[in-house]
């Protein structure tokens, strides 16, 4: 008798906290990992100027978590509505409040992150514009 199909997924679990790990160890908390990752900044700050494309597209970008919890928002209203029931809305809502909430706890009181003088001393680990945005859409 073969179980639950969903239950051959559960190994990426710990897999994918292992490797959250690394990336914070490495890309936070290590000097090498800061000048990486401040150095595909600047490559990036270079390049995009030259493509014209500067204002539109980072203001599209910096509107893309809203406009995503929106239609996160709009479709949980239409369920609501169509099944008439609130309870996968409600636990859709807490699950999408409780990412977004835990990922700004660890940014701001739990993962610290040195200053190694490279430009910005703020943590951008957990990205909260990618956790706001899945969470809507999932």
């Amino acid at each position: 008798m073969k179980g639950p199909r969903h239950l051959k997924w559960w190994w990426a679990l710990p897999l994918l906290g292992v490797v959250g790990c690394v990336e914070y160890l490495f890309f936070v908390r290590l000097r090498p990992g800061q000048w990486a990752d401040e150095a595909a900044f600047l490559a990036w700050v270079n390049w995009w100027p030259r493509t014209g494309l500067d204002s539109p597209v980072r203001a599209f970008l910096d509107l893309l978590p809203a406009m995503c919890a929106v239609i996160a928002v709009l479709f949980l209203i239409y369920r609501v509505i169509r099944d008439r029931s609130f309870v996968r809305a409600a636990v859709a809502s807490l699950a999408a409040v409780a990412a977004v909430g835990s990922t700004q706890l660890l940014k701001h009181f739990v993962l610290e992150r040195p200053d190694f003088n490279f430009g910005t001393a703020m943590n951008s680990f957990p990205s909260g514009h990618t956790t706001t945005a899945a969470a809507a859409m999932g």
